[in-house]
């Protein structure tokens, strides 16, 4: 790997090099020197305007899927019926509960979409690290969370359904479905979650570029959310109603996604767009 002196060398001796500049940048950033990455950065893209609204593009794409998983957020938490399950007749006749398990498989889809273009509009500030951290553990957290929203829409309605109609083996698979360890993975998936939307607000609160209303409101949501079955199994029928209720959660993540969403969407331009700079400031 050349080291910073021999590609600030090379910057010198080939200015309009996008490779050069772009790996200069790339060296600044790893070196914490996080005000000549952005400005190594912003000479690639005054040199290449194609490249930086493509970058500006594929953000903007990112906060669209933000915006979009945070509204199917809403929608999937208004349409669930309001208890919980505690046995296989209670999926029976509700194609509200299956609707709303399977809106879930696009929510955590563009939820990972979103949190990569997040990570591609910190990856120059000093909170690169953690949001690339965060973005990881959100996209490998989904995946793993994604097929119990898949389960829970297509077989557990067809187990209500066969144990109506007096077929017993209907609850063994329901109960095995559950036991462990196979419900210790589903649990791995929504911490994993967890922790990558940790990370990556607090990316976003040290870095300054996103609104951190949006952000904390986001999290608090989706952290509800992911701890709330847990939360209402320590207190029993305490709070049962409230846990499996679940709008004041949708609420929370759907405010934070759209704010953060908008955010990201001016951001791109802010920080990506081509400005118009003068020739000695291309050569510095």
């Amino acid at each position: 790997m050349q080291s910073i002196a021999q590609l600030e060398a090379n910057a010198i001796k080939y200015p309009n090099s996008i490779e050069v500049n772009q790996a200069l940048a790339e060296a600044y950033a790893r070196d914490g020197r996080w005000q000549d990455s952005t400005k190594a950065y912003q000479k690639v893209v005054v040199l290449y305007p194609a490249i930086a609204a493509l970058n500006v593009n594929r953000i903007r794409l990112g906060a669209i899927a933000l915006g979009i998983s945070s509204f199917l957020f809403l929608v999937s938490q208004i349409l669930r019926p309001p208890f919980l399950v505690h046995h296989p007749y209670d999926l029976v006749d509700l194609p509200a509960r299956s609707i709303y398990n399977i809106l879930f498989l696009p929510i955590l889809i563009l939820l990972s979409c979103a949190a990569i273009s997040i990570y591609k509009l910190l990856s120059t500030s000093s909170s690169n690290r953690s949001a690339f951290w965060g973005m990881v553990m959100i996209v490998v957290g989904a995946g793993i969370y994604l097929p119990l929203f898949g389960i829970n829409a297509v077989l557990l309605p067809a187990v209500g359904d066969l144990s109506a109609q007096g077929e017993t083996a209907g609850f063994d698979v329901y109960y095995t479905v559950f036991q462990q360890p196979l419900a210790s993975v589903f649990t791995l998936g929504g911490y994993l979650l967890f922790v990558g939307l940790t990370a990556l607000s607090v990316s976003i609160w040290r870095s300054g570029y996103l609104p951190k209303w949006a952000s904390i409101l986001f999290w608090i949501g989706w952290s509800l959310f992911i701890m709330g079955e847990d939360i209402s199994f320590i207190l029993r029928q305490d709070l049962v109603w409230w846990i499996s209720n679940f709008i004041l959660f949708a609420l929370l993540v759907a405010l934070g996604g759209i704010g953060l969403a908008l955010g990201v969407w001016q951001q791109a331009s802010l920080q990506l767009a081509p400005t118009v700079v003068s020739s000695e400031e291309i050569e510095a």
